[in-house]
């Protein structure tokens, strides 16, 4: 029996020694929300961000949500209406794009 929501999104970061790594350890926090709200506070490093996958068990599939997640995690940022730092900014640029970014103020 599968006990991972489905779909779950793993998301891939680039380590500060080298290297990357799975930015989970907790099997519970593998859905969309949780992805989300943990890049949105910072929990998961943006800048570390390299690639989400959406893996669904039950389908037998998988994909890469980067940009789907990065959208959405931007919306969040949107929703504050706060200035973004220059990591955050830089998450959008990547995998939304430049002239989403540049629609945000950005902080001091």
């Amino acid at each position: 029996m599968n006990t991972l929501p489905t779909p779950s999104y793993i998301v891939i970061c680039a380590h500060h020694a080298g290297g990357y790594l799975l930015e989970r350890n907790n099997l519970t926090d593998l859905s969309r929300s949780e992805t989300i709200t943990d890049i949105v506070s910072g929990e998961i490093d943006p800048k570390a961000v390299c690639q989400i996958i959406e893996i669904d068990l039950d389908a037998g599939t998988s994909r890469d949500a980067t940009k789907d997640i990065a959208r959405a995690v931007m919306t969040r940022w949107a929703d504050r209406a706060e200035p973004l730092s220059q990591d955050e900014y830089e998450f959008v640029e990547s995998f939304v794009s430049i002239q989403a970014a540049n629609s945000f103020r950005r902080a001091a």
